[in-house]
C-alpha cells in the first residue's frame, strides 16, 4: 500500500493505492474479503482455495526472497566476485563487466531490483553480518561431559558469519575438535591411525545440516570454497 498527499487551492488531497498482495489470501480480522467486478463480499471456502493456489505459483524459495532491512553495503561483494562470478565465467569477463554491482548481482539471483535490496541467499553466503537478518544463522559445538544434553558442559564454541566464511572454519573444527585419532596395534612392526568417527561421514553431516535444501545455489559455492 502506498499513501501520497498533495496540495491544491481547493484543499488537501490524501491518496491511497492498494495492489493486489502477492501471497493471497489477506485477511482482515479473520475474515478474507473479495472484490470480483462490482461485487464486494467475504470470500466463500472455494474462492479461498483458489486465492490459497494462486499464493502458492507466486510464492518463492527462501533463497530468492528479498531480504527487505539489507543493502548492497551489507554484502562482501569482493568475495562475490571472487567466489560467485569469476570460477564460471572468468577473471577477464567479470572484471571487463560494465553493469553495476547490484545488475551483476540481479543476474544471479542475488538481488531484487524491484525492492532494491539483496536476496536471501546474498545474505547467508556473503553478508557482512548475516545475523544481524536471519539471528538463525550460526552453528554451535557443545561437548558434554556425560551422554545427554543435561550432563555438564566439557567444551562450547560457536561459529558465525557468512557461509563463505563458516564453513571452512566448520572444517578445522572437525579436524581439531570432533574427529579423534589415535594409533591402533596392527602387528609387531606395524601401527594404524583410526578415528573415533569417519571424517568424511560427519563432515557430510555437518554441511547438508547447514545448507539446508532450500539454498540450491549454495551448493555450487560450497565446491568453490571448500
Amino acid at each position: 500500500m502506498s499513501v501520497e498527499s498533495f496540495t491544491f487551492p481547493e484543499g488537501d488531497l490524501l491518496i491511497a493505492e492498494v495492489q493486489p498482495s502477492d501471497v493471497p489470501p489477506v485477511r482482515y480480522r479473520g475474515r478474507v474479503f473479495i472484490r470480483i467486478g462490482p461485487r464486494r463480499d467475504i470470500a466463500t471456502e472455494a474462492e479461498e482455495r483458489i486465492l490459497s493456489e494462486r499464493r502458492t505459483a507466486f510464492m518463492a524459495t527462501f533463497d530468492a526472497r528479498p531480504c527487505f532491512s539489507a543493502k548492497i553495503g551489507d554484502i562482501d561483494t569482493n568475495v562475490l566476485r571472487d567466489k560467485y562470478l569469476t570460477p564460471p565465467l572468468g577473471k577477464d569477463l567479470v572484471d571487463t563487466d560494465s553493469r553495476t554491482i547490484e545488475e551483476q548481482m540481479s543476474a544471479v539471483g542475488m538481488y531484487d531490483t524491484d525492492h532494491q535490496c539483496p536476496t536471501n541467499a546474498a545474505i547467508v553466503l556473503f553478508g557482512h553480518k548475516p545475523r544481524r537478518f536471519l539471528p538463525g544463522l550460526y552453528v554451535q559445538y557443545v561437548k558434554f561431559k556425560g551422554e545427554d544434553v543435561t550432563s555438564e558442559v566439557e567444551n562450547e564454541l560457536q561459529l558465525e558469519g557468512n557461509y563463505c566464511a563458516m564453513l571452512p572454519r566448520l572444517e578445522s573444527l572437525l579436524e581439531l575438535s570432533v574427529i579423534k585419532k589415535k594409533p591402533v596395534f596392527v602387528s609387531l612392526l606395524r601401527e594404524e591411525m583410526v578415528s573415533n568417527y569417519p571424517y568424511t561421514a560427519i563432515r557430510e553431516l555437518l554441511l547438508n545440516a547447514c545448507l539446508c535444501k532450500h539454498l540450491h545455489k549454495i551448493e555450487y559455492v560450497k565446491s568453490c570454497i571448500m
